[in-house]
C-alpha cells in the first residue's frame, strides 16, 4: 500500500511537467531511491561486518548495472499493469493525512544522506561497529 501510495505521489508530482512521461519519471525516481538504499544496506553489511570495501562487485561493475536495469524493468512493469491514473487517485485518498506527505519527503531525504555518510565512511575508512 505504502509502495502504491508513494508512486502515486512521485506520478503527481512529476504529472505537473508538460514535456516529461509521469509513469517512466515516477519509475526512475524508485529505482533511484531503491540504489541509494542499496548502497547504504550493502555498506552497512559488506563494510561495517565484514570488512570488506569493494561495494557488490569486485572488479567490475556489471552486476550493479544488472542489478540497476533489473531494477528499472520490474518497477516499470508492475506499475504499468496497475496504471498511473490509478494510483495517483488511491494517493490523493491517502494524501488526505497531510502526515503521508511528510513522511514521503522525509524518506526521500533520508535515503539520501544516509547513502552520503556510507559513502564518505568507505571513502574514509570510518567504522561505526
Amino acid at each position: 500500500m505504502i509502495y502504491r501510495s508513494f508512486f502515486g505521489f512521485l506520478y503527481s508530482y512529476f504529472k505537473k511537467g508538460k514535456d516529461i512521461d509521469p509513469l517512466i519519471s515516477s519509475t526512475f525516481a524508485i529505482v533511484g531511491l531503491q540504489v541509494l538504499n542499496l548502497i547504504f544496506f550493502q555498506g552497512l553489511l559488506f563494510f561495517h561486518y565484514s570488512n570488506q570495501r569493494h561495494l557488490l562487485y569486485s572488479e567490475t561493475r556489471v552486476f550493479g548495472f544488472g542489478i540497476i536495469t533489473l531494477l528499472i524493468f520490474v518497477n516499470y512493469f508492475y506499475f504499468k499493469k496497475r496504471e498511473g491514473e490509478k494510483l495517483e487517485k488511491e494517493y490523493r485518498i491517502v494524501a488526505k493525512k497531510k502526515i503521508y506527505i511528510l513522511f514521503y519527503w522525509i524518506y526521500i531525504l533520508a535515503s539520501i544522506a544516509l547513502a552520503i555518510i556510507m559513502l564518505y565512511t568507505i571513502r574514509n575508512n570510518i567504522r561505526f561497529f
